[in-house]
């Protein structure tokens, strides 16, 4: 009897670990497969304060969990590469560029940790894919950059009718000015 119990408390514990995940997926829709095998805990832990100065979280699960979490049901199919070894899942919830930044910078440092993969708004994309997004400006950069268009644009706009303005001012001037001399 005590052995059934226990059998129940596992499946209970492991069903409410796939519930996890798919719930996380869904609310991020942002995720990134990493090996962490032969990570140390140290590393471990600074990953996680990275990760959550940037928005996001990593859950390290079973394979068959994380297999179980993204099959029937799920938005989109998980390519089976990313779910080999040891590995962890990163949910992100702010900016996924800064993540990526982040996550690849800590993989130049730490050998062990690997890029697999990821998901990004039910897109597979692969290392490389995952890389080129890392070089891409984050999103404040973004904003600024169109902010930076819009107000020169604007600049322009506000020039032409200044010009415009200041020409129909001289004709006016001038016709004034015809108008004194011939009285």
């Amino acid at each position: 009897m005590e052995t059934t119990t226990t059998n129940n408390i596992g499946k209970y514990f492991r069903e409410r670990i796939v519930q996890d995940i798919r719930k996380s997926y869904d609310s991020s829709k942002k995720v990134v497969f990493v090996e962490i095998e032969k990570l140390d805990a140290f590393s471990l832990n600074q990953l996680r304060n990275n990760l959550r100065d940037k928005k996001a979280r990593i859950v390290v699960s079973k394979n068959t969990l994380i297999k179980k979490a993204f099959g029937s049901g799920a938005a989109v199919a998980l390519d089976e590469k990313y779910v080999k070894g040891s590995t962890g899942i990163i949910f992100m919830d702010g900016d996924p560029v800064d993540a990526c930044k982040m996550l690849v910078d800590f993989a130049k440092d730490k050998e062990s940790f690997k890029i697999k993969g990821g998901i990004l708004e039910e897109q597979n994309l692969d290392e490389s894919k995952l890389k080129a997004l890392a070089k891409l400006p984050s999103q404040v950069v973004l904003r600024g950059m169109c902010v930076n268009v819009l107000a020169s644009a604007l600049g322009n706009c506000v020039g032409v009718l200044n010009n415009i303005l200041v020409q129909f001012v001289l004709v006016i001037n001038a016709i004034h000015e015809k108008k004194e001399k011939g009285q």
